[in-house]
C-alpha cells in the first residue's frame, strides 16, 4: 500500500527506488512520488513501482525497516558478538601492546542513524554482504588498532585520524541504503551500487590519507611494526578505488575483449583474479594483524620469489604498490609488486625501476582506457533481470509489450516474468521505455566516442 503523504525526511531513499533499480529516468513532476506506508523509509512514483519493486526487493526488508521485526545478528550486542569477546579474552593492556596482532571490535562505538537494519552485520554473522562492507569495518578495526598502539601514523595527526574512522562509518551506511536498502542482498546490482558509492566516496577518504601521509613523508617515517598497520590501511583502501574500475572490467570482459599480445595477456589481472585476491586479503585479516610480508606473499600467488618484467632476473618481492591517486608516501624498500589491471614486478635495478614501471603503467592505462569503453558500449545492454550484459555483444531483446525492459536471453526473461507480468502494460510512459537493438548499439557507441573525447583531453 502506498501512503497519500510524505514527508521525504523519512526516508532512506530521495527518488523513486523503482526507477533507478531498471535506470529510467526519474518522473519530473514529483507530486505522485508517495512513500511506502509501512515503513516509511523508501519512495515510489506510481502503484506500479511500488508493486514490482515490493516482489523484487522490499517485502523481504520492509517489516525490519519499520521496526516490527529484527534480524539475526543485525543488533550488536558485546555479551554475544564474537569480536569483543575475543578483545575481552585479550585484555585491555594486551590490546595495546605493538606486537599484539588483535583487532578490536568495529561496531562497539558506533551509533548509527538505523539501529535496525534488513540484513545481518557482517561482524555478528561471520558473512559480509559485499567486499566493500567487509572493507570498511577492517579500516576502522585498524584505525582503533593504531589509536590504541600509540601508532605513528595515528599520533602524528589524530584529529584526520578520526575524521577518518568517521566518514568510514557514514559511507559504510551509505553503501547499505544505495546497494542493500535498493537492490537487494544479492547479485551484480548490488555489487555495481555498492561499487559506484565506494569510488564516489574514496576521493574525501584518500584525502585524509594523504594529509596523514604528507606530515609521515616530512619526518621521513619508516615503519617498525611487523605488522606495518597503516601501510596494510591503505592497501584496502585502493582495493575500494580500483572497485569501480573492476566493475568496467567484469562488464568489458563479458562484452568482449579485442585480441592481445602474449605479453600483455601474460599480466593482464582478470576479474576473476582481482576479486579473488580482493577476497583473500580480508580473509588473512579477518581477526587479527598479520605480518606485512604474509599480505606481501598472499598478493605474489604464495611465492615471494619473481622474476622481473625488464631484466627477468629472480627477485624476492618485498613491497606492493596498487596505484591509485591515493598514493602519495610509498615505502620502497626493494623490489616491488605492480598490483591492478597488470600484475607485474619491477626489481628497482639501476637499469629497471623506471623504465620498467613506466611500461608496466603504460600497459595499466591502456586497459583502464579499454574497460571503460567496452563498459559504455556494454552499459545499455545489462539484462534487466541477472543484471549483466549480453554475452559477446548480445545486445539483448526488449518486452514487446511494455518496452521498458532488456533481456539477455529466454531464460532472464523467463524468470522475470513471475513479476513483470503483474506491472507489464502497453503505453507506459516514454521515459520508461528502452530503445530498439539499433538505437542501444548507437547509445553505446555514442557513449564510448564521448568517454575517448573526455580522455584525450583530460590526458
Amino acid at each position: 500500500n502506498m501512503a497519500a503523504a510524505l514527508p521525504k525526511k523519512e526516508s532512506v531513499m530521495k527518488e523513486c527506488c523503482n526507477c533507478d533499480y531498471f535506470g529510467w529516468e526519474q518522473p519530473v513532476d514529483k507530486t505522485n512520488v508517495q512513500q511506502c506506508s509501512k515503513c516509511k523509509k523508501i519512495l515510489y512514483c506510481s502503484t506500479q513501482c511500488q508493486k514490482e519493486h515490493w516482489f523484487n526487493v522490499h517485502k523481504y526488508q520492509c517489516k525490519y525497516l519499520a521496526k516490527l521485526k529484527v534480524v539475526p545478528h543485525s543488533v550488536h550486542d558485546e555479551a554475544t558478538c564474537p569480536d569483543c569477546k575475543v578483545e575481552a579474552e585479550t585484555g585491555v593492556v594486551a590490546m595495546g601492546r605493538q606486537e599484539n596482532p588483535v583487532l578490536g571490535c568495529a561496531l562497539v562505538t558506533i551509533n548509527f542513524a538505523v539501529p535496525h537494519y534488513a540484513f545481518p552485520l557482517g561482524e555478528l554473522s561471520g558473512q559480509f554482504n559485499s567486499k566493500a562492507d567487509a572493507t570498511y569495518s577492517l579500516m576502522v578495526r585498524i584505525l582503533f588498532k593504531m589509536k590504541r598502539i600509540n601508532h605513528t601514523a595515528w599520533v602524528i595527526d589524530p584529529q584526520s585520524n578520526q575524521k577518518l574512522c568517521n566518514q568510514l562509518y557514514v559511507y559504510r551506511e551509505e553503501c547499505w541504503t544505495a546497494g542493500y536498502v535498493q537492490h537487494g542482498n544479492r547479485g551484480p546490482r548490488l555489487k555495481m551500487a555498492v561499487c559506484s558509492v565506494a569510488y564516489q566516496v574514496i576521493g574525501e577518504i584518500g584525502n585524509l590519507i594523504k594529509n596523514i601521509d604528507q606530515r609521515l613523508e616530512l619526518i621521513n617515517f619508516k615503519e617498525t611494526n611487523q605488522f606495518r598497520p597503516w601501510c596494510t590501511l591503505k592497501l584496502l583502501a585502493n582495493f575500494l578505488h580500483q572497485s569501480l574500475g573492476e566493475q568496467n572490467r567484469k562488464m568489458a570482459e563479458r562484452v568482449g575483449l579485442p585480441e592481445m599480445s602474449k605479453g600483455l595477456l601474460d599480466i593482464r589481472v582478470t576479474s576473476d583474479r582481482f576479486n579473488g585476491l580482493w577476497q583473500q586479503v580480508l580473509d588473512t585479516l579477518h581477526h587479527r594483524l598479520v605480518p606485512y610480508t604474509t599480505l606481501v606473499e598472499v598478493f605474489c600467488g604464495g611465492k615471494l620469489s619473481k622474476a622481473c618484467y625488464g631484466c627477468l632476473m629472480e627477485v624476492t618481492v618485498t613491497e606492493v604498490l596498487m596505484p591509485t591517486y591515493l598514493e602519495v608516501y610509498v615505502e620502497i624498500g626493494g623490489p616491488l609488486l605492480v598490483f591492478g589491471n597488470v600484475s607485474a614486478v619491477s626489481c628497482e635495478g639501476p637499469m629497471c625501476s623506471e623504465e620498467v614501471y613506466e611500461e608496466i603503467m603504460g600497459h595499466a592505462s591502456y586497459l583502464t582506457t579499454l574497460y571503460v569503453r567496452k563498459c559504455c558500449e556494454g552499459v545499455e545492454y545489462i539484462c534487466d533481470y541477472c543484471g549483466l550484459p549480453g554475452i559477446g555483444g548480445n545486445v539483448g531483446r526488449r518486452c514487446s509489450r511494455c518496452l521498458t525492459k532488456v533481456y539477455c536471453g529466454e531464460e532472464c526473461r523467463d524468470q522475470d516474468w513471475v513479476v513483470h507480468k503483474l506491472v507489464c502494460r502497453e503505453g507506459e510512459e516514454e521515459r520508461k521505455r528502452k530503445g530498439g537493438q539499433g538505437a542501444r548499439k548507437k547509445k553505446g557507441r555514442d557513449y564510448a566516442k564521448e568517454f575517448q573525447r573526455v580522455y584525450k583531453k583530460e590526458n
